[in-house]
């Protein structure tokens, strides 16, 4: 791309399907404004997704192995089909109609300083790929402002990392059923408040699935 700028200008949209970035797109940021999910908006999809139609996609049970292949089946990563991308001070509001982001078959993807709420499936989805950094977010299903009375029903999982080698650092988890899930090795969680509701509230911190 070039070193490509989208910047979103402060704007807010508010969208009916995913948007979706073609393969083979690197060196680009994307910056500045707020997407959300309309009322039509499906219910398992989500706001942002990079993925190619080459990859395969996982279900959520399955754990990384280091060769690239996966617990319930011999998934092994096709290539690598984004590279280089940035998103930076963006609102992702699910609207409690899905998900805020998907990254699959990806490398070098930064997601900085932006905030995740309404999510009712992932705030943040990564499958495959390598070193996705994730770093000084605030993630939510429920806005704690205000004492939503909806936050004892949360369903989502804020980020999910089906993944090799990614980081989270110094990120806010404040409202989400799990807070963390590991499902792959050499990830990095640092300097992440996973707020004490998630066990009040009968919810889990930070899950790591391993191999057996």
């Amino acid at each position: 791309m070039g070193g490509a700028v989208i910047d979103l200008q402060g704007a807010s949209f508010k969208i009916n399907k995913p948007i979706r970035l073609p393969a083979l797109t690197g060196n680009l940021l994307i910056q500045g404004g707020t997407f959300r999910a309309s009322e039509s908006f499906p219910t398992n999809r989500h706001l942002v997704e990079l993925w190619s139609s080459n990859s395969i996609k996982l279900d959520n049970t399955e754990v990384a192995k280091l060769d690239g292949s996966f617990s319930d089946q011999k998934v092994q990563t096709p290539g690598i089909y984004y590279e280089v991308i940035t998103f930076r001070d963006i609102l992702f509001d699910s609207a409690f109609r899905g998900g805020g982001i998907f990254i699959v078959d990806s490398a070098r993807i930064r997601i900085v300083d932006c905030f995740f709420l309404h999510f009712m499936t992932q705030g943040i989805l990564v499958q495959k790929g390598h070193e996705t950094f994730i770093s000084t977010c605030f993630l939510g299903e429920h806005p704690t402002v205000g004492g939503d009375r909806r936050e004892r029903n949360f369903s989502g999982t804020a980020i999910d990392l089906a993944s090799n080698d990614n980081a989270v650092t110094d990120v806010a988890i404040f409202s989400a059923a799990i807070r963390i899930t590991l499902r792959g090795q050499a990830n990095i969680v640092t300097g992440v408040h996973c707020y004490n509701k998630a066990t009040y509230f009968g919810g889990v911190g930070i899950l790591v699935k391993v191999l057996e």
